[in-house]
Order: C-alpha cells, then structure tokens, then sequence
C-alpha cells in the first residue's frame, strides 16, 4: 500500500509535474498539495488543478483565504516552521559599531514580481525622511535584474543623486545573504503583497527592527508587537502582460509618509526600535517547533485519507486537466 504524497508544487506546475511522476500520485492513498500565492484572489486555473489532490495546504492564512475563495473549503491551515540554519557567528549580530550611519535595507527578486515587492515604495519612504544624505544610509539588494534591464536601470536613474543610497544587483551565496542581513540596523519592506515573507522573517530572527507594510501573509509573524507596521489603503491590482497577477483582486499602497516617520523615528531613537526587535526574534524563535507541527501534519494526513475512502473521490492526473 503506498504512502500519502505531499507535493510542494505550486498550481500552475502541478499537472506536469504529477504526469512525470504518475505512478506515484496513483498509487497514495492521498495526495496533499502544497500551494503558495501571494494576492487576495487566485487565477481561475487554481479551481482545476485543486481537481489533482485531496487536500491543499496553505503555509499562512492569507494564502488559505485567497486559495480557499477559488478552490472551497479542501484547504486548510498549515504554517511554515519558520526555522533557518544560520551561520555562526550571526546569530548574536548586533547594531553597527559608534558613529556609523544607520543601514536601512530592503531586498528583492524581479522575478517575483517587483510591482508586488515596490522597492520604489522603501526609496522614496527614505527620501521622504532624510531628504539630505548624513543621517542614514540605504541599501537596495536585488537579484536578477538582468532579465530586466529597463526596470533595473530605472531604479539606478531614481538614486543617482543619492550618495546614501546603494543600489546591487546579482546573486549572493547563502552565507553572503545572511551576513548582508545581519550587516543591517533596519529591515524595510513596503511590499504590496506577500505569501509569507521569508526575508522579513529572516531580518526578525537577526534581532533587526522590521518595517513592513502591515498586510498580507506576513501579518502571521508579524504584529504591532513584534515589528513596526506600515498602514495604506487597498487598490485593484493592475493589468500587466508581465505579470502573474492577472484577475487577482486588491493589495495595498503602504502609506510613504508613515514609512518615513517610522524610518526617522527608529534613527532618533534605536534603542526603542531594538526593544521591538527583541520581542520580534523571540516571535520568530518560537515558530521553529517541528514536534506540534509533525503532530498536526499527521492528524491532517490521517483525516485526508480517510475522506477519500469515505467519499470514493478518485483524484489524479488520469485525464486532460483545463
């Protein structure tokens, strides 16, 4: 008798990957997917692919919700164990040495879509608070700019006249990631929208105050408590043949004077900030537990097949998926 199968494949790729490995998804006795989505409302294409499995699993409530608007109610709750090897000798990284200027940073990739990420949204929330370089200093790390040369260039062309401002494209090793990360004082991300947010989370779990725009997946780990949230107000996602976000409802504009506000407030006072920050790791820290998580995943496997046997439902890649 096989065993259940978790696919950690995405909507869009699902069928393909189910045909290569059919005999696989024939034999279990249940088939989990394991979907992301990072807007209020998911493609059309979602409610037939949710066709190819028992039960999909969404990582934070905000996926569930926009899932679960397309699909019905086969999804449930199943967060990430937000747990992350960290390097040694960055786990205890602290804030910049006397006298050096604050670092704000913010990271991105264009392949996720850098409209939903609004790298702009975190430069001009910089500008807005220091209108004149000496108070701070801004990194903008992104990768794969060179599948967009327009938009990395015009990126380049907004802080040309900004001394503060760094702009780096390209791609870094693991440990370099985590070392620029934790070379940071502040972790600015005025996303429009996010799944989950890794490298918010990541920042949190190195003690850095996070400014984040305060919607979407991130709101699970995140809290008045743990980070400083950014407000705004919520606007049709507009159409865009390079996007993946078509007929995908709203997300949010991050109010940019509120951004800065709080980017001038953490430079006046850092040590009220890192007090936000330490409760923000030990929210992180606390999300490592794989014990309930494993415990949960079994209760849910179990409850999975034993809806299948129960209803008859043949799931699989037998026919032509729309």
């Amino acid at each position: 008798e096989g065993l259940p199968t978790i696919w950690c494949i995405n909507a869009d790729q699902l069928y393909d990957v189910m045909l290569d490995f059919s005999g696989l998804a024939e034999s279990s006795p249940c088939n989990i997917g394991v979907w992301y989505w990072e807007t209020t409302t998911c493609p059309a294409y979602f409610r037939h692919r949710a066709d190819l499995v028992d039960e999909i699993w969404a990582p934070t409530r905000f996926i569930r919700d926009a899932v679960e608007s397309r699909v019905g109610s086969r999804v449930r709750l199943m967060p990430m164990v937000l747990r992350f090897d960290i390097p040694a000798g960055l786990a205890s990284a602290g804030p910049g040495a006397p006298g050096r200027l604050p670092i704000f940073l913010t990271r991105f990739d264009y392949f996720s879509d850098s409209d939903r990420k609004n790298p702009e949204g975190a430069i001009e929330a910089y500008c807005r608070a220091f209108p004149v370089p000496g108070r701070a200093q801004l990194v903008v790390k992104s990768a794969n700019g060179h599948h967009f040369p327009d938009r990395l260039e015009r990126l380049a062309w907004r802080v040309r006249n900004r001394s503060d401002i760094t702009v780096v494209d390209g791609h870094l090793s693991v440990e370099d990631n985590w070392s620029l990360t934790a070379s940071c004082d502040v972790f600015v991300s005025l996303h429009r929208s996010e799944g989950l947010g890794l490298n918010i989370a990541e920042a949190m779990l190195l003690g850095k105050p996070a400014i984040v725009t305060g919607f979407s997946g991130n709101l699970d780990f995140c809290s008045e408590e743990t980070a400083l949230l950014v407000g705004g107000r919520l606007v049709p996602i507009p159409v865009s043949a390079s996007s993946p976000y078509f007929d995908s409802g709203v997300w949010m504009e991050p109010d940019l004077d509120e951004a800065a506000a709080l980017m001038s407030d953490v430079v006046h006072d850092m040590a009220k900030a890192l007090k936000v920050a330490k409760r923000g790791r030990e929210h992180i820290e606390s999300l490592g537990d794989t014990g309930s998580l494993g415990a949960f995943m079994m209760e849910r496997l179990s409850s999975a097949i034993a809806d299948r046997e129960l209803h008859n439902v043949d799931r699989g890649v037998a026919g032509p998926i729309p």
